[in-house]
């Protein structure tokens, strides 16, 4: 949301010259007529004139920035807060355009002044919290919203914009308080029944919880939503479309299909609503090169960009593939350098809804792709309309997308069963073996004290390192069983540095799992800060197995752990949340670590922790069949054939499937 200006007018009025009070009316008439550049001209002229005059130079400020020249803006703001350094609303203004510029760290440092000069002025307060929200200082933002909604209780997205703080740190009762507080206020605030509905979903659970019962109470809120939008409200649904999404239902061991195609179907109805009918045209004929754009929002060093997105930048075949990336967010790291160099096109920067939309169809993709949908609210809003003849989600975020305008979702054999079709709403696509196109990290090699993390280092590491929502209370009693038969080990999480009161219910939960089995919880858990990339992997170099979570597997984490040589210990589910680390290790022919129930995974664990000669041997075996799952060319030949199976131009060109082609029938 921009942060809008603190109105013009605090200059004294009453004390301007009659000179000066005709310019203002007339540049006052040119402005609501229209007339903005010739105002800039004629209080240009006059501050020229007059460098002193507080009056002019404010009224100039608010018209160069009416006119989007926020450079100018920003001059004269400043100029302002010199000749009125006592002003609080010429910092504010001031700091606030600096924030349109994205010049953040200015932007904090002029709003600290205003409020300096003024305590109470809520909406210089309220503009901060918005800037440090962007810059990731989550705390502070979230009291500068408190203090806002207690110095005026009626400000409704004061409320909402708390709420989906109080969301993002693990807060949810209060969140959805903050929720229910705007929702009062407003009652057509179609933002805030959004959040309140996806905020049913815990991002973890207490002792006692019981997921089910959450899961149920988000079918029925979703399905009053629906309702809600539909009783002649749907032209505000695209507002609020995507500002939260149901993106822990994935953590929930069940079909999602059914429930995620509805949402689906109010994203695409709400989506649509604003969007209207306009058919998407496909951007190559048969002799040029397919058109494909990738839509994300994690093209940095990212799980999605180093699982998925790099190695299609990396090796797809240029001569026949024009590729582009349109990057909704805004971090920037030497991997979105890579991205940058990789492509044709690389579309980014600060941009409107409609700006992304006109983006997508200016590339006249023959074929969009969408590696996650549900991680990042822009591309949820894309993926809720039909931009391009043929539309492909793949498994950045595993789950089906629900939505109506997705046509393929991409996987891979390696990670689904027989009957998996049944969990997607889209055609899934099993491209051969493993999918993907993978490159070791490789970070530098450094020492690690075990010591300094609190660690024995003469006692066995067990590490569960998950982010907390991946822990289901049902699974508990496993890591107690664990610690119970392996009594020397040591059971090692890491503490989620952004939510950790998450990771406060987790360790809850787990000291009562132990004591139920009457256990030393001390001595067998414990909860680490998070490490940089090279401190971590020192830590798996120095652990001896890794505890993929139960209902939720991990590609990425157990990719580093291979590299590492590190055993990962597995329960197989069904859908392809839970089955990417039994999959990689049945590629590699380490199928002993891949348990179908939980008491075979506790029997794995433990006789890895009890037998240092079977550790031994399992970790040679992985150091030597890792190479095998990297730098999948095979697995981008295969996307490759895919895009042309199914881009419009091509369809009719062979009578061959994709999957034929690959395979060389």
């Amino acid at each position: 949301m921009k942060p809008p200006l603190v109105k013009y007018g605090s200059c004294g009025a009453d004390k301007l010259s009659s000179v000066l009070m005709n310019l203002l009316d007339q540049t006052d008439a040119d402005l609501r007529e229209g007339r903005v550049s010739e105002a800039v001209l004629a209080l240009r002229a006059h501050v020229g004139e007059h460098p002193g005059d507080a009056a002019a130079t404010e009224r100039l400020a608010f018209a160069c920035h009416r006119l989007g020249d926020l450079p100018a803006a920003a001059a004269a703001f400043e100029s302002l807060c010199s000749i009125q350094p006592s002003s609080a609303s010429a910092a504010s203004n001031f700091a606030t355009v600096l924030g349109q510029m994205q010049l953040y760290d200015e932007a904090l440092r002029h709003f600290d002044r205003a409020i300096a000069l003024d305590a109470g002025f809520i909406d210089a307060r309220f503009n901060r919290a918005q800037i440090l929200e962007m810059r990731g200082r989550t705390t502070d933002a979230i009291n500068d919203f408190r203090q806002v909604v207690e110095a005026n209780p009626g400000h409704r997205v004061a409320w909402y914009r708390l709420g989906n703080l109080l969301i993002h740190v693990g807060q949810r009762e209060e969140a959805q308080a903050a929720f229910d507080r705007a929702i009062t206020l407003d009652s057509d605030y179609a933002e805030a029944r959004w959040a309140r509905t996806m905020s049913t979903l815990p991002q973890a659970y207490d002792i006692g919880e019981v997921p089910e019962i959450f899961y149920d109470e988000f079918s029925q809120r979703l399905a009053s939503l629906d309702r809600w939008f539909a009783e002649g409200r749907d032209a505000l649904g695209h507002r609020a479309v995507g500002h939260q999404q149901p993106y822990y239902i994935v953590y929930h061991d069940r079909n999602n299909r059914e429930v995620l195609s509805r949402y689906g179907d109010l994203c695409a109805r709400l989506m649509n609503a604003w969007y209207g009918e306009r058919p998407p045209v496909a951007g190559s004929s048969r002799n040029e090169p397919i058109n494909v754009a990738i839509v994300s929002g994690n093209v940095h060093d990212h799980a999605v960009w180093t699982a998925i997105v790099r190695g299609w930048c990396r090796e797809i075949d240029r001569s026949r593939f024009r590729l582009s990336i349109v990057y909704t967010d805004k971090i920037a790291d030497s991997e979105t350098d890579i991205a940058r160099a990789s492509v044709d096109r690389f579309i980014e920067g600060q941009r409107d809804l409609g700006g992304w939309v006109d983006a997508v169809v200016d590339v006249r993709p023959d074929v969009l792709v969408y590696p996650e949908v549900g991680m990042d609210r822009t591309c949820i809003k894309l993926a809720s309309l039909r931009l391009a003849p043929v539309q492909v989600a793949t498994w950045g975020h595993a789950e089906t997308t629900g939505m109506p305008a997705i046509d393929y979702f991409l996987s891979a054999d390696a990670f689904e069963s027989a009957a998996a079709q049944d969990n997607y709403r889209e055609r899934l696509v099993r491209l051969p073996g493993i999918g993907t196109c993978y490159a070791a990290l490789n970070p530098a090699k450094i020492d690690l004290d075990l010591r300094e993390l609190d660690l024995d280092p003469d006692r066995p590491i067990a590490l569960c390192p998950a982010t907390p929502y991946k822990f289901l209370p049902a699974h508990d009693w496993t890591l107690a069983a664990i610690a119970r038969d392996a009594p020397t080990s040591q059971l090692v999480f890491v503490t989620d540095n952004i939510a950790p009161r998450l990771s406060d219910l987790i360790a809850r939960r787990l000291r009562a799992a132990f004591e139920n089995a009457e256990l030393d919880y001390d001595r067998h858990v414990r909860f680490i800060d998070q490490q940089s990339r090279p401190r971590y992997f020192a830590l798996m170099r120095q652990s001896s197995i890794y505890l993929d979570t139960i209902a939720f597997s991990g590609f990425n984490t157990a990719m580093q752990a291979f590299e590492c040589g590190l055993p990962v210990l597995t329960v197989e589910g069904r859908f392809l949340r839970n089955r990417f680390a039994s999959g990689l290790l049945r590629e590699m022919g380490v199928d002993e670590l891949i348990a179908t129930s939980a008491k075979a995974y506790v029997d794995n664990a433990v006789r890895l922790l009890t037998s240092p000669a079977l550790l031994s041997q399992t970790r040679s075996k992985i150091i030597e069949r890792f190479p095998a799952l990297l730098d999948r060319s095979d697995s981008v030949r295969a996307f490759e054939a895919f895009l042309e199976s199914v881009a419009p131009a091509r369809i009719k060109a062979t009578t061959k499937s994709w999957l034929d082609r690959v395979r060389g029938r």
